[in-house]
């Protein structure tokens, strides 16, 4: 069932990976798919005010930048679709597909249903203990909630099922022998009207009603059905739960609820325990592949977007044609089950804070690239940042289309310790930036680390994948990729089946290596010492395996030493394309980075593209080492990017432009405010905040703000000139004599500046719009810089 739904549609996006033609020497961007541009996520009511507004935006949007937009709603009527919905949904789609929007939409999960639950309430399993010295009659008021399993046990012996002595109230009236007894029982807890997509029929009710109401509302189905993460606490139970759990783990977990519920022999706790946990994720997985199948049968994608969901995170993400990153702080879980199961799109989004501005947008847009995503949703626009969308969305699409061209280029396989997890006393905490912090603590967490700071590029792999794998001579193959090797990062508990499949894949060349001690358990109830028998043998049977504390150590002895940028603190993606290589590099440091950079892969020439200005990109001078290495210079900014592309062969292309000795642009500064009846005039190299100027107005000042300085003949360009932004607070968009130059994302944004006749001036106007920083404003100074060619 999983590996069938982790096939995506080939007709769609395999073309963009296996038959990627070579681009043409002078063409530095490769032309942009469709799916490369930036989408924006539009909550509206479930009403038809809610879609004409949205429809009156789409041109805009589209002239923006923008190539889909994600339709969220943001209330849950019972009687949606409403009237008069569905014709304006269709009009809103046609309309869209006028203007080549596409559209997404999203199925909420975890809010309120839109449909009546009183016949069929979502259940959890709440857990009820207690003693008895028996001997006498029992008789105990449970608590005001129906009964799952109520049983009795002994000291010695099998237990007393006690359902038959539950009556209305529900009380418990049981005629015990001579004890000690001890009576433990799963309660059925309703949880409200709270869905979550883990377990029970109510899901698949929700998924049916919603599913039909997108069909009758579009007259072609949406681009894909979305569905993002819910609470995995939310419902954790449904009918079919016990014939599940023995069909998979082999017994009747009501006849262990001393175990399940932490009395008795601790070792046997641990494993029902996490045999009770690893049920519920495979249940959560099944109920996700209902949601794909649906999705399906509607003529749509599925995306899903999860976060600290039960079950095997990697497997999880496999299941959509299009997995989801939630936060740049997650490890690449989307992006590894992407990679093994060749779906070209991951999508990435981010919870913007209400103080963030475009600087703090970009940097979560590029944590999102660096974490595998490649089509963008960005959260609604507030405001202040409006104005600045089409040059983020230019500078997002130039990216996105190096990074869904071409396939991935891994090095490692990183092994997560899954049943360790499930293993753990007290469980996984349900907070998923809770679950990021304990496990980061971990020796998965360590190795993690490690590899991304020394630059080398792993994907994570599931026992389940780790089933399929192959191996040609010393490379394990997963998916059509291939890896130089294994790690297994300080695991105690390996399923003995996953033991038998690595002696397999040692056995036909594959190198393994394994951080700290080996395994030494398995994990779950049934029969543990004979299937460890399994485990030891076959990991015993494991040739030249690489023995470290240090995954460095590991990686540099599987033939992986990283990425040469990393020593410099900055962070990159690597791809295949069909001449060469794409690196896609942000500098995340305070430093301005001037070195030379030697990449791991061999080429003969490599072109620098900056995707804040489309224009300027070209070959830089390169030293080739004996390996076939190239080494050049690099200059990266603060929170900075660029796209590297290297060659194989060599190619004939512009040369990259360098920048030059910078000239401070000074002079008298204009600052004028809606609120002030006269403009302010400041001569300095910089006028600093408004904020700090004094003026009792301005203190507390958020409108918007405009700065102006007239420009002279010494300031014309005669050449290629950038225009740095200086230490800039907040976004603002430049313009000269009215025409726009651009929008400053960062705090030394360059713009392209042109030429403009002799002896005459032109009036550079900088404008802030409800600036959200504390201390907005230009605080550092304006500068002009030459642009010339890169030298030998």
């Amino acid at each position: 069932m999983l590996f069938q739904s982790m096939r995506c549609p080939v007709s769609r996006f395999l073309p963009a990976i296996l038959a990627a033609a070579p681009l043409a020497a002078a063409e530095p961007w490769p032309p942009a798919p469709p799916d490369a541009s930036p989408w924006l996520i539009m909550p509206i009511p479930t009403t038809t005010d809610g879609l004409g507004e949205v429809d009156a935006i789409l041109g805009p949007l589209q002239r923006a930048g923008i190539g889909g937009i994600e339709i969220v709603p943001a209330d849950h009527a019972p009687d949606w679709p409403s009237p008069g919905w569905a014709e304006r949904a269709t009009a809103l789609s046609t309309n869209a597909a006028e203007l080549g929007l596409q559209i997404d939409f999203s199925l909420h999960s975890g809010e309120e249903p839109r449909f009546d639950l009183s016949d069929a309430p979502n259940l959890r399993l709440s857990p009820f203990s207690t003693s008895h010295p028996g001997g006498d009659m029992v008789e105990i008021d449970l608590p005001a909630t129906a009964v799952d399993t109520l049983g009795a046990w002994p000291l010695a012996g099998p237990p007393t099922d006690l359902a038959p002595g539950i009556t209305d109230g529900p009380r418990l009236i049981w005629q015990a022998p001579p004890g000690p007894w001890s009576i433990h029982g799963l309660l059925l807890e309703p949880t409200g009207s709270t869905l979550a997509p883990a377990t029970g029929e109510n899901f698949s009710r929700w998924l049916e009603f919603s599913s039909a109401g997108v069909a009758t509302c579009f007259q072609a189905p949406p681009r894909c059905l979305s569905l993002r993460r819910t609470l995995p606490a939310a419902a954790d139970f449904s009918p079919a739960f016990h014939e599940t759990f023995r069909r998979l783990r082999g017994y009747d977990l009501r006849e262990q609820l001393p175990a399940l519920l932490g009395s008795g022999n601790l070792g046997t706790s641990d494993r029902v325990i996490s045999d009770f946990r690893a049920t519920l994720g495979d249940l959560h997985l099944a109920a996700l592949d209902d949601f794909h199948r649906q999705a399906r049968d509607m003529g749509t994608l599925s995306r899903i977007t999860l976060r600290g969901n039960p079950g095997h995170p990697v497997d999880l993400h496999a299941v959509a044609d299009i997995p989801g990153i939630a936060s740049p702080a997650d490890p690449p879980f989307a992006a590894s089950a992407a990679h093994f199961a060749i779906k070209p799109l991951i999508s990435g989004t981010f919870q913007p804070q209400p103080w963030d501005d475009a600087a703090d947008w970009r940097r979560a847009i590029h944590g999102l690239w660096h974490r595998g995503a490649n089509q963008i949703h960005l959260p609604p626009l507030p405001a202040h940042l409006a104005t600045g969308l089409p040059a983020l969305a230019g500078e997002i699409t130039r990216t996105q289309s190096i990074l869904q061209s071409g396939a991935p280029d891994p090095d490692l396989l990183l092994y997560f310790p899954y049943h360790d997890f499930l293993n753990s006393r007290g469980g996984l905490p349900d907070d998923p930036d809770d679950r990021l912090r304990w496990l980061r603590s971990s020796g998965f967490g360590h190795a993690m680390a490690a590899f991304e700071k020394a630059g080398i590029h792993y994907d994570i792999v599931s026992d389940r994948l780790l089933a399929s794998a192959t191996a040609d001579g010393q490379r394990i193959i997963i998916g059509g990729l291939s890896y130089s090797g294994l790690v297994i990062p300080e695991v105690r508990c390996l399923p003995e089946t996953t033991a038998v499949a690595l002696d397999e894949l040692s056995r036909r060349g594959a190198r393994i290596g394994v951080m700290g001690p080996w395994p030494s358990d398995v994990p779950g109830y049934p029969s543990p010492d004979i299937r460890r028998g399994t485990l030891v043998q076959s990991l015993q049977n494991i040739s030249r395996p690489i023995e470290e504390d240090d995954p460095l150590l590991i990686a540099t002895a599987l033939g992986c030493p990283g990425e040469d940028y990393a020593r410099l603190g900055l962070r990159g993606v690597r791809r295949h394309h069909a001449g060469g290589h794409h690196y896609w590099l942000t500098n995340p440091t305070s430093r301005n980075i001037d070195e030379t950079i030697t990449l791991s892969r061999p080429a003969a020439a490599v072109m620098l593209l900056d995707p804040t200005l489309p224009n300027r990109a070209g070959l830089v001078p390169v030293t080739i080492d004996e390996s076939g290495r190239p080494s050049f210079r690099l200059l990266l900014g603060p929170g900075e990017a660029c796209i590297i592309r290297s060659f194989r062969d060599s190619i004939e292309a512009p040369p990259w432009l360098e920048e030059g000795t910078p000239t401070t642009i000074g002079g008298t500064w204009t600052l004028r405010f809606p609120d002030l009846p006269e403009p302010l005039e400041i001569t300095a190299p910089f006028p600093a905040s408004w904020r700090s100027l004094g003026h009792p107005l301005l203190s507390q000042y958020q409108g918007a703000v405009e700065y102006s300085i007239s420009l002279h003949a010494a300031d014309r360009p005669t050449a290629d000139v950038l225009l740095d932004s200086g230490s800039l607070q907040g976004s603002a968009t430049f313009s000269l004599d009215a025409k726009p130059l651009g929008t400053a994302f960062t705090s030394s944004t360059r713009l392209r500046l042109p030429s403009w006749p002799d002896g005459s001036t032109r009036t550079l106007v900088i404008r802030f719009d409800s600036p959200a920083p504390e201390n907005p404003g230009i605080i550092g100074p304006l500068r002009r810089i030459p642009l010339l060619p890169a030298s030998p």
